[in-house]
C-alpha cells in the first residue's frame, strides 16, 4: 500500500484527524474555537470512525486489483461526505 497516493492521503488525513481529535479532548474550548465552520465536530467523529474502518477493510484486502478499487471508492466517498 505504500505505493498507492490516495491510500497514502486518506492514511494522512484520518492520522491528523485523530490528532486533533485528542487536543480537543484534552481542551475543547481552545481549539474548537480554532477549529473551522462547516460541520459540526461530532460529524466529523463519525465520518472518520467509518473512514477508518473502510480502510481496515482495504488492508486486509488480499487481492491488489480489488485494493486498489477499493481504495478509489473510499477517497470518493469520503471528498462527497467532506461537500
Amino acid at each position: 500500500m505504500e505505493d498507492c497516493q490516495l491510500f497514502q492521503n486518506l492514511l494522512k488525513k484520518l492520522e491528523l484527524f485523530f490528532i486533533l481529535s485528542e487536543r480537543v479532548r484534552h481542551m475543547p474550548q481552545k481549539y474548537l474555537k480554532l477549529y473551522r465552520p462547516g460541520f459540526n465536530f461530532q460529524y466529523r467523529i463519525e465520518l472518520h470512525k467509518c473512514l477508518k474502518n473502510l480502510m481496515l477493510k482495504i488492508v486486509s484486502q488480499k487481492d491488489r486489483k480489488v485494493r486498489d478499487l477499493q481504495v478509489k471508492e473510499v477517497y470518493g466517498w469520503y471528498l462527497k461526505k467532506l461537500n
